[in-house]
């Protein structure tokens, strides 16, 4: 009965929201790999990224647009690194909007920091 548990030892989960038009970076700390668990483009509620967008954007910032799954476009950019700019645009993540009158949107991101060491090791020892 061979196999692996799935442990996350020296794992810490962190969340960044990235209005449209702007970047962060994304890091953990020393010893540490970057993990996405969820990225969703879109926007989900009044609050977030309520101020700004371009001239076109016309419609009440109020207005929702359903969220785009973008969570393997930023495993590929960030999966396995200490740190990663992500930025928040259409050009990257596509347009999920119907149409030009539509509000800003936003990127929410869910990401582990998981100690690159430890699960390595772990790995070796709990799989049979």
């Amino acid at each position: 009965m061979g196999g692996c548990l799935d442990v996350d030892y020296g794992r810490s989960d962190h969340q960044a929201v990235v209005c449209e038009g702007t970047s962060t970076q994304l890091t953990c700390s020393e010893g540490q790999s970057l993990a996405m668990t969820s990225a969703l483009w879109g926007r989900g509620d009044a609050r977030t990224c309520s101020r700004g967008g371009s001239a076109q954007q016309t419609a009440s910032p109020t207005a929702r647009v359903a969220y785009v799954n973008v969570t393997d476009t930023l495993r590929q950019l960030c999966d396995n690194r200490s740190r990663c700019d992500v930025t928040a645009d259409v050009t990257t993540l596509g347009d999920p909007r119907p149409g030009p009158a539509s509000p800003p949107i936003y990127l929410l991101v869910n990401y582990s920091c998981q100690s690159i060491i430890l699960n390595t090791l772990l790995l070796l020892l709990v799989c049979v």
